[in-house]
């Protein structure tokens, strides 16, 4: 077949390949949430990934975050959008947990949530290394331990520790994160 021939066939439909629904229902979908969210927060999110947090109850009150007594940890998405790093937690996230937990639907209600860890004075993670050098193989490597440090009304300073956990090993999320360190 020559190059001509193949070129009319594409532009006819007919062997070209087939448009993958879900990739573009997820675009689609994608590019709802950035316009919504970028509607909220006037920053456009260039990606995002699935992150959960977790740590004292006063450390999350720090990041301006409230843990639900159902819950151990808040998960949402970790939103990249130029210079500013976002933390969003969607109150729909959490409807499918009254299906599976006793307690009242009251109890299961979360509110939205969002923290921008770009607005803190300061904004560092590590990857928290074993006490002893055999556990290393039994760690969990997508951990993050997160530290912010945010400048209250009185001048004084608040310091919050969490741990960040992702589906990206804990060493390539630290390398996306670093461009926000402070």
């Amino acid at each position: 077949m020559s190059q001509q021939d193949n070129s009319q066939q594409n532009a006819t439909g007919q062997g070209a390949k087939p448009h993958n629904n879900k990739s573009q229902n997820l675009n689609a979908q994608q590019k709802e949430f950035f316009d919504f969210f970028e509607g909220k927060t006037g920053f456009r999110p260039e990606k995002m990934e699935l992150v959960s947090v977790s740590g004292t109850r006063s450390s999350l009150k720090t990041l301006g975050l409230e843990l639900p007594t159902f819950q151990k940890d808040l998960w949402g998405l970790l939103l990249y959008c130029g210079e500013k790093l976002f933390f969003y937690i969607h109150p729909t996230e959490y409807s499918y947990m009254g299906l599976v937990r006793k307690g009242s639907s009251d109890e299961m209600k979360i509110e939205e949530q969002l923290v921008c860890f770009s607005d803190f004075a300061s904004f560092s993670v590590s990857v928290p290394m074993p006490r002893f050098h055999i556990l290393k193989f039994f760690s969990n490597n997508h951990i993050l331990t997160v530290s912010v440090t945010k400048q209250t009304v009185t001048g004084e300073t608040e310091t919050a520790v969490i741990q960040m956990q992702s589906l990206t090993k804990a060493s390539v999320l630290q390398q996306k994160l670093q461009p926000f360190v402070r």
